[in-house]
């Protein structure tokens, strides 16, 4: 998690502004966004200016929160003046707690949700999905083949598992994703793409009778923080 401020930030949006003006973008997924407090030196340096006092978590967080909420602003509007049409996703922004600004800077909805790699278990993803079905964006649901841990080579989850996930996503009305770590050598796995291709096979099946389709459920969840 890098901090989207200073110089760093002003990098990543000249490479937005690059990666929009040679190409024709219909998409940007931002990686490892948690809006964090961020105590490095620099940045302290930075709040002390901006008269926060770094001895106040609530205010540090709120410091954070203003920078990523910026940073983020920028990027949509790099991508937007050139590809209205495209999606843009800051991921780890989507979450109970996930402050309302990031949510709104959204233009989707990823859950990456991998039920045998994060806490969690697979009670956890309905009630993620659900608490964010309210906002009407569309959903995309992530797991992926690893069976232990996020890009662990040689592991492979069950595929009647990444099946069941499938289903769960379906019901949900997420699209699915699911995802491998290409290996150093650059060769493709045979082995984890049979056994993706249980899922993908099951998801397709069941696209007719979900296309377009609308939880019927009307249920309150309670949630400790």
């Amino acid at each position: 998690c890098l901090w989207p401020g200073g110089g760093y930030g002003d990098l990543i949006v000249e490479q937005t502004r690059e990666i929009c003006r040679t190409f024709d973008v219909d998409g940007l997924f931002y990686d490892i966004c948690p809006v964090r407090p961020n105590y490095a030196p620099a940045v302290k340096r930075e709040m002390v200016d901006a008269g926060v006092d770094v001895s106040d978590p609530v205010a540090v967080q709120r410091y954070a929160l203003g920078v990523w909420a910026k940073f983020t602003q920028r990027c949509r509007d790099v991508l937007f003046e050139r590809h209205p049409a495209a999606t843009i996703y800051f991921n780890g922004n989507s979450a109970w707690n996930t402050p309302e600004v990031m949510l709104q800077r959204q233009t989707h909805f990823e859950l990456e949700h991998m039920p045998s790699v994060w806490g969690g278990g697979y009670d956890h993803f309905p009630m993620r999905v659900r608490a964010l079905q309210r906002y009407g964006k569309p959903l995309i649901a992530m797991s992926g083949k690893f069976h232990t841990m996020w890009g662990e080579f040689g592991g492979y989850k069950h595929p009647q598992a990444m099946r069941l996930e499938a289903a769960g996503m379906a019901m949900h009305g997420c699209r699915a994703s699911f995802g491998d770590q290409l290996h150093p050598t650059g060769a493709i796995d045979s082995a984890t793409y049979r056994n993706l291709a249980v899922a993908y096979e099951y998801a397709e099946a069941l696209e007719p009778y979900i296309d377009h389709a609308l939880p019927a459920s009307d249920l309150a969840i309670l949630r400790p923080p």
